[in-house]
């Protein structure tokens, strides 16, 4: 008499046939996909994060989502409509951010560029939210006494190095003098 292999499935194959037959007529069909979601809704949930410009929301769509440009301007002007988006309500809340948080209007000039807001609107923009030049001098030193740590007397190559941080920063020279007198002379004080 033959022996079976233990890995035999003689007898096996028709009851797990059959029972994966049963288990699979009681399994309720799967439900169908959802319908795609409109642009409109994307862009919906792109606002909700934080408010955005045209042009971002513009390039999220097209190129990110690949939505058809007919269907993404469709979105824009709802979206518009409805007063959700509006570059320079936009550009006003960007650049105060910015300037509160030790940016230069260089730096925050180029950042709106980059992001898509008119040049007409950002100079407004700039021209109505630029601190005076006493408050940037005074971002820019805390911005330093962040970053430096300054204790000690400064040596030229630490002014060097911070004059250089405060450029590619975006200040302009007369700030960046301003900025490296005071903190001499408040390290001077300090001791």
């Amino acid at each position: 008499m033959r022996r079976r292999s233990p890995k035999s499935t003689y007898g096996k194959s028709r009851f797990f046939c059959h029972h994966v037959r049963d288990a699979k007529s009681s399994i309720p069909p799967p439900a169908p996909p959802p319908p795609p979601r409109s642009a409109f809704d994307r862009a919906l949930d792109y606002l909700a994060l934080r408010d955005r410009s045209e042009t971002e929301i513009r390039r999220y769509l097209e190129n990110k989502k690949k939505y058809p440009p007919s269907e993404v301007d469709n979105a824009i002007l709802k979206l518009k409509e409805y007063g959700y988006i509006n570059d320079e309500r936009f550009a006003r809340g960007f650049a105060s951010g910015r300037f509160s948080s030790g940016h230069s209007s260089s730096f925050v000039r180029r950042e709106l560029l980059k992001k898509g807001i008119n040049r007409e609107i950002v100079s407004d923009t700039i021209k109505e939210t630029k601190p005076s030049f006493e408050e940037e001098v005074k971002n820019a030193s805390s911005l330093v006494l962040r970053k430096y740590h300054l204790s000690q007397p400064i040596m030229p190559k630490d002014k060097n190095r911070i004059a250089s941080f405060l450029a590619r920063r975006g200040y302009e020279w007369e700030v960046i003098r301003k900025v490296l007198s005071g903190i001499g002379a408040e390290v001077s004080d300090e001791e």
